[in-house]
């Protein structure tokens, strides 16, 4: 009981981010699920929607698998108005032809509440897009097994709802999910909140049948669980066990890192400053840490003993002006968790050499909006903040890079239920909202003009046609950025799977998703095997495993999976 003031201090502080943060959950509501925020962030990219193509039913074989050919008939739609906003997005339904939409264009596999033109019927209906903005053309992308929203995009629907993804089997433990290789891995729940839990290894050499390979004790704890292969090196994270996969099939624990949190190092690893949650850098030599700013550096792997920790959080409170010292927060090998949220989930640029990091505003005492931040980390000796933004929060965090070379990342808060759909643009950002995510460029080391990124069923014009339990908020999101694609998996609440392009940083598209209707894993973070085509997603009940439709790799220019099984039956 001796910690329990200090965890109390903390955690109303930084809002850890789970039902069981009731300090901090209470502040959020009180400040803000309701009603405007200060400063403007621009509305949605409205939906200039169109009719969705209604589909017959179609059989389900063995693990899941669609296995009769449903046809899917087009129906027209009404042409619809977007709110005001700099973007507008076109969603493409099934052989439908979008109408006129705003200053740009995005594009959506879902149908729409509004739009031009009449889809024909038939499997697979290509219908296009029609003239927005920019005059980018778009096709359906749905396959002819398929079964899509036929009404608000990310509405509650019965059964299953699906659009390019489909699932070819499920690996029966729902826990937090990342890969690697052919291979796939799965964490437990553990007994307390964010423990590591027991780490399971799965083949999917035959992705119809995962395959158990080995398993281990997961050490310590963090919000999720994160993995990166890069140059024949693949690193697997959680809490402070640090694994080798390079030989996929097995979990080779190299070492812990000692992350100092005096909370981590208790089991209260909801409420540590460091450890809380983790991010892997591009190169995989460094592992970052929130709910502050740590950074560990992991690169001789077979080495545990170099491996070193520095928390730069004391320093991120000076350049920033937080007030007031906060005595044994930044050095030595137990840390107090006290002072300012740097970030959650975080990331860096390809180079490492740019940290990006937002709050979340869990309440009044981190005396700012929620706002992110680029930090200089190129000398390992000390940092420097480059630029700021407000209103942009930082439950989850991503960056990628164009083929132009332009640069972006994705953010969003974490909104356990509670946002109202009904309250207009623009929203609050802080804790208890995550309706929309948000997108800014950061080319050239400053943030451009931040826009967000939602659902039809999220918007204040439809929150009177939703349907009863629809709830589609944002909780985690993975960026794939390699081979001249660019894309997000979205964990959208309950709206399920939302794949969006990226492409095109300032014109996000959604092309793909998937949704059962039970939801995810809590911070689910998800992963992209590009060799066989398919995608793991942390589902609540089981880890997905879906295939990426043939149409849907050329649509995201994506090189074709080299698994000769592709696509699978």
């Amino acid at each position: 009981m001796g910690i329990l003031p200090k965890t109390l201090r903390f955690t109303n502080q930084v809002a850890c981010g789970l039902g069981i943060c009731a300090f901090a959950w209470l502040g959020a509501v009180a400040a803000g699920c309701s009603g405007g925020t200060e400063g403007a962030v621009p509305g949605p990219l409205a939906m200039a929607g169109t009719g969705a193509g209604a589909a017959s039913p179609s059989s389900v074989g063995t693990a899941g698998r669609p296995a009769g050919s449903g046809a899917l008939a087009g129906r027209s739609g009404q042409s619809g108005a977007g709110a005001a906003s700099p973007v507008s997005v076109v969603t493409a339904g099934s052989g439908v032809q979008g109408g006129l939409a705003g200053a740009g264009s995005m594009a959506s596999a879902s149908g729409g509440v509004g739009g031009g033109g009449t889809g024909a019927a038939g499997n697979a209906a290509a219908g296009s897009g029609g003239a927005a903005g920019g005059g980018v053309v778009v096709e359906a992308k749905c396959g002819a097994s398929d079964k899509p929203e036929t009404g608000l995009q990310g509405d509650a629907y019965p059964g299953t709802v699906n659009c390019g993804l489909t699932l070819l089997s499920e690996i029966p433990f729902g826990g937090h999910a990342q890969g690697s290789g052919h291979c796939a891995y799965v964490r437990l729940v553990g007994g307390a909140a964010y423990e590591a839990g027991r780490i399971k290894a799965f083949s999917l050499a035959d992705p119809l049948k995962p395959v158990e390979t080995d398993e281990e004790t997961g050490v310590g704890g963090s919000e999720s669980m994160r993995a990166n292969t890069v140059d024949g090196r693949a690193v697997l994270v959680s809490g402070k066990g640090v694994y080798d996969v390079s030989n996929c099939e097995q979990l080779v624990k190299k070492g812990e890192i000692a992350w100092p949190s005096q909370n981590a190092q208790n089991g209260l690893f909801f409420a540590a400053l460091s450890s809380h949650e983790i991010a892997i850098s591009h190169d995989t030599k460094r592992v970052y840490s929130g709910l502050g700013f740590a950074l560990a550096n992991i690169e001789n792997l077979e080495q545990p003993d170099s491996w070193t920790v520095k928390n730069w959080s004391c320093e991120m409170n000076k350049q920033s002006g937080f007030p007031g010292d906060v005595p044994n927060s930044c050095e030595g090998p137990s840390q107090e968790d006290l002072g300012r949220q740097y970030s959650h989930s975080s990331d860096d640029n390809l180079e490492g050499t740019v940290w990006y990091g937002a709050n979340q505003e869990g309440s009044s005492s981190q005396m700012e909006p929620p706002t992110a931040r680029m930090v200089d980390i190129s000398d390992p000796n000390s940092i420097k903040i480059l630029d700021t933004v407000v209103q942009f929060p930082g439950h989850s965090m991503n960056w990628w890079r164009t083929a132009d070379g332009r640069e972006f990342i994705i953010g969003a808060n974490e909104g356990l239920g509670a946002a109202d759909t009904c309250v207009k643009y623009p929203r609050p950002t802080n804790l208890g909202n995550a309706l929309d995510a948000y997108v800014v460029e950061v080319t050239g080391k400053k943030f451009g003009k931040p826009f967000s990124l939602t659902l039809d069923v999220n918007k204040p014009e439809n929150c009177r046609m939703k349907a009863a339990g629809a709830d589609a908020s944002i909780t985690e999101h993975s960026v794939y950025n390699k081979n001249g694609a660019a894309f997000v998996m979205l964990e959208f609440g309950k709206a399920g799977l939302r794949v969006f392009d990226l492409r095109d940083g300032e014109h996000p598209k959604e092309v793909a998703y998937y949704n059962d209707g039970k939801g995810h894993v809590h911070s689910g973070v998800f992963h992209y095997d590009e060799a066989r085509g398919i995608m793991l997603a942390s589902g609540a009940q089981a880890v997905h495993v879906l295939m990426l439709q043939p149409q849907m790799i050329a649509a995201l220019g994506l090189p074709q999976p080299t698994d000769p099984k592709y696509p699978y039956k």
